[in-house]
């Protein structure tokens, strides 16, 4: 499956809008950055999701450099997924299951564990240029554009915006259904 590509959307955005001059087109390349990182930070989309096996070092698995959140982690007779994730001012209490706080070196893990883990985050979104592929697939093309107009319409004052947001609702919504479908059925 092809990725987004940042040229290909923002050429179908100023068409529609019929205006390629360059400060519309910065005005687009960020409305699509800030439409990709609301897209990211919606939920744990599948088609984001990375996979990496990581040493654990003194209890701690060591954050990739892309990291931004963890979704799960595997270890030798352990799972934890992001409701076992703490926060750091619950570390205090006593745990009789695998526990994990976010750190800045990466994932403590409470009680501690040595050996290498297989764990499972989502990346942080880098700001994109105006010609660089994504880490989001082509599916997403239409919301993403459609969010895109939203802004430019709610920039511009133009009476299209109310319509144009509710369009994006819809398109954010048939992507969740996708993203559904592409997780496996509970055993």
């Amino acid at each position: 499956m092809a990725n987004l590509n940042t040229y290909e959307l923002i050429e179908s955005v100023l068409a529609l809008i019929q205006d390629q001059s360059e400060q519309i087109r910065a005005r687009i390349l960020s409305y699509l950055n800030t439409s990709l990182q609301n897209l990211a930070n919606e939920r744990d989309w599948i088609f984001l999701r990375q996979t990496v096996t990581l040493d654990v070092v003194d209890g701690v698995i060591p954050a990739p450099l892309d990291y931004d959140r963890m979704t799960g982690v595997v270890g030798d007779g352990f799972t934890l997924t992001r409701n076992d994730l703490l926060a750091a001012h619950q570390l205090s209490t006593a745990y009789q299951t695998k526990k994990c706080v976010e750190v800045p070196a990466g994932l403590l893990l409470i009680p501690a564990t040595i050996g290498s883990v297989e764990l499972t985050y989502i990346p942080q979104i880098p700001p994109y240029t105006e010609n660089e592929e994504t880490l989001f697939p082509q599916t997403v093309a239409p919301f993403v554009k459609r969010s895109v107009l939203t802004s430019y319409y709610e920039y511009d004052m133009d009476e299209r915006w109310s319509t144009s947001a509710k369009q994006e609702a819809q398109a954010l919504d048939a992507l969740k259904q996708w993203d559904n479908r592409l997780k496996p059925l509970p055993q």
